[in-house]
């Protein structure tokens, strides 16, 4: 296997506006830190695990999730400030949105958010607001292993041992926040008692067009012909297909602005590829070996799960 080190920027809050976040990283759907966020955050002092977990209990917005929870943007609203270029991103001139697109993460140190791109073409703006954590990021432009029909990647599977991964490590910091890209696949594992604070969207428009873009739309345009989306085997089982019902927040409409490029016959062949790889994550569990352990000297052990 070969590796790639790509390096995240790092850059000071006071030193960003819309526009050079725009064109210099949402539009061609790149990764950054961005430290300074919560100076003057009201939040910093009043959250801890338990109260904020109590808030979010009591909110009856409040939607739990597997690792997180949702709720919308007026919740606990007077203790942080949105950042201008964020809230311009979130506007509908650029991107689709839904009502609770605020996450809140709440994780004690050891918790591993496990390798995955996140689903729906989601961008994260990801604030760091108690703790800390470590981040593991792969280029879309990667072809990394993913599960069938599924956002779960194996990128250190040990049958991509020809391809090379590009790959980031860096730590966020309080007061980082790491603006994820769609389809960036990622790890993280916290390394400090974290609350986190994410701001999600849909970008609108022309997309950067990767490698797992091609896959992901593919998948996409399969869902919507007919008698194919029952086939596509999604975690969670047939209640999964709501995934396509809500895509983006806003479903038929934004997968039909996705894939309009995207051809029935590819979305056909997407579909054996998906099921043949079935065969090869098979062999690749029997072998007991599926993640190659190999260290980089210059920037110490790669991510290992």
């Amino acid at each position: 296997m070969h590796t790639r080190k790509i390096t995240v920027p790092k850059v000071k809050l006071k030193d960003m506006d819309f526009q050079g976040f725009y064109e210099n990283y949402f539009k061609p759907e790149l990764p950054v830190i961005i430290s300074g966020i919560t100076e003057n955050w009201g939040a910093r002092s009043k959250w801890n695990a338990e109260a904020l977990l109590n808030q979010l209990k009591e909110s009856k917005n409040t939607i739990k999730r597997a690792l997180w929870y949702d709720n919308d943007s007026q919740f606990l609203r007077e203790d942080y400030e949105v950042p201008a270029f964020v809230a311009k991103c979130l506007e509908p001139a650029y991107s689709y949105t839904r009502d609770a697109n605020c996450r809140f993460w709440i994780h004690p140190p050891g918790n591993v958010t496990p390798w995955h791109y996140d689903g729906n073409y989601l961008y994260v703006f990801n604030v760091q607001v108690k703790g800390a954590k470590e981040w593991s990021m792969i280029s879309p432009e990667t072809p990394v292993t993913s599960f069938p029909f599924s956002n779960i990647t194996a990128p250190f599977c040990s049958r991509q041992s020809s391809r090379e991964i590009s790959y980031a490590t860096f730590r966020a910091e309080e007061g980082d926040m790491v603006f994820l890209p769609p389809l960036w696949a990622h790890r993280v594992l916290t390394v400090e008692n974290s609350i986190n604070l994410n701001w999600v969207g849909t970008k609108k428009g022309a997309t950067a067009g990767s490698r797992l873009e091609k896959r992901e739309k593919e998948i996409l345009k399969l869902s919507t012909l007919p008698g194919f989306s029952k086939l596509i085997l999604r975690p969670g089982g047939p209640a999964a297909m709501n995934y396509f019902k809500e895509y983006g927040g806003v479903g038929l409409p934004l997968i039909k602005e996705l894939t309009v490029s995207t051809s029935p016959i590819s979305a056909l062949t997407r579909a054996a590829k998906e099921y043949a790889s079935l065969v090869s994550l098979a062999l690749t569990w029997k072998d007991g070996a599926n993640v190659v352990k190999k260290k980089v000297t210059e920037s110490g052990p790669m991510p290992d799960h």
